[in-house]
């Protein structure tokens, strides 16, 4: 019996991490989606080559006012271009991990987190336990 009670309160204390995990990972998600476009606006704000910014192949956009009037840019666009790069591979690192825990939920939990994702399936977003109807 003892057993039960520790597997019981290591699976409580497992799906306590989880959520924490999940709410970490989405806020990357969240930070790097920011973070992005920023870092590339920055980019070729301090860029040497002078190359404009147009949003959308049509909307021009300014530079970054304090970045454009650097006088040695080629150090700050090289940091910059570390920083876009990483940050891209992280978020796809996110995006797959993703994927792979919505998977998880679907084929090894067998829960309704990813039908509580799909806008059709809706509004709940309260967990139901296995057998219970909708």
């Amino acid at each position: 019996m003892a057993s039960g009670i520790q597997r019981s309160r290591a699976a409580r204390r497992y799906a306590i991490t989880g959520k924490k995990r999940a709410h970490l990972a989405h806020l990357a998600l969240y930070g790097l989606q920011v973070l992005l476009p920023l870092s590339g606006w920055a980019m070729v704000s301090v860029s040497v080559l002078g190359i404009p910014t147009v949003l959308f192949g049509t909307v021009p956009w300014p530079d970054l006012p304090v970045l454009s009037t650097l006088s040695d840019k080629m150090p700050v666009e090289a940091a910059l271009k570390v920083v876009h790069h990483w940050a891209a591979w992280g978020l796809l690192g996110l995006i797959i991990l993703h994927v792979a825990a919505a998977l998880r939920h679907q084929f090894v939990l067998h829960d309704r987190v990813l039908r509580q994702m799909l806008p059709s399936r809706g509004t709940s977003s309260t967990p139901r336990q296995k057998g219970e109807t909708p």
